[in-house]
């Protein structure tokens, strides 16, 4: 029993000791000291640890800490995806997506988001759904768009949910259903999407599936005619200062009011 005992004890204290060098070079890649993170990463990646793999594939394709390899950062972000990390299957989809470090492939690209999009990884399940929509590296299909959308969607994803928006809105690939469309909108625009705005501040004006409310809609297009990000919206300028013409002078005041208080909700994405 005691020569049970003993092995299991260094076993113990192995693993230990693996666990608080994995959190030691995680805390040195926060504080960004790249040559610590790959002195304590390497070995553990060696290993097979997926997350020390995928950190160091980062380090390599961008030069933290490391001379710039691109060949080292696909062999890691390979390794770490085949592992099953989640991040690095997204990412790799990314680059087959784009013909970055790897050679485009698009069908590659749905490889790698389908595995991470089943694992939850949330922009895995946008692109995915993204590719479904426009049949590009995989044959098109709205019905798995919208799936895929809607899980994104849930998870917060910005993008996600102006497309699923627009989606009930016009329904494609759904039954078209308003109070879902004013939904996903909502949380889109809350969240500072300026086409998801401007779609919530025409529904307002024109009643679309809610009740009309100028002073909403005014709101929303003053909201994106301002954005400095899209060097402010013409067009929606133009439907605000269209819509004022019908307001009173207080609604007005109070749509400006609100456009002026409003802050993005913190995004996901």
């Amino acid at each position: 029993m005691k020569k049970l005992i003993l092995p299991l004890a260094f076993l113990l204290l192995y693993l230990s000791g693996l666990s608080l060098w994995a959190e030691d070079y995680k805390a040195a890649y926060e504080r960004r000291d790249y040559k610590t993170v790959y002195a304590l990463a390497k070995p553990l990646a060696e290993k097979g640890d997926s997350e020390a793999q995928y950190r160091l594939s980062y380090m390599y394709a961008y030069g933290k800490g490391v001379s710039k390899d691109y060949q080292q950062a696909k062999e890691w972000m390979i390794k770490a995806a085949i592992n099953g990390h989640k991040l690095a299957q997204s990412d790799l989809g990314w680059w087959y997506c784009n013909g970055f470090i790897v050679e485009k492939n698009k069908k590659e690209a749905v490889k790698w988001f389908t595995a991470a999009a089943k694992q939850g990884q949330i922009s895995a399940q946008y692109f995915l759904g993204e590719m479904y929509y426009t049949g590009d590296g995989i044959a098109h299909n709205i019905t798995d768009a919208a799936i895929w959308f809607t899980k994104a969607a849930e998870q917060g994803h910005l993008n996600a949910q102006w497309v699923l928006g627009v989606m009930y809105k016009d329904g494609i690939g759904v039954h078209q259903d308003s109070p879902e469309a004013f939904k996903w909108l909502s949380e889109s625009a809350a969240q500072g999407n300026s086409w998801a705005q401007r779609d919530l501040a025409l529904m307002y004006r024109d009643g679309t599936g809610i009740p009309r409310d100028l002073v909403k809609s005014y709101m929303w297009f003053a909201i994106v005619a301002s954005n400095a990000k899209y060097n402010g919206d013409i067009a929606s300028a133009q439907d605000r200062d269209e819509i004022a013409k019908t307001m009173t002078s207080a609604q007005i005041a109070e749509a400006q009011r609100l456009s002026a208080e409003f802050t993005p909700k913190d995004s996901r994405k």
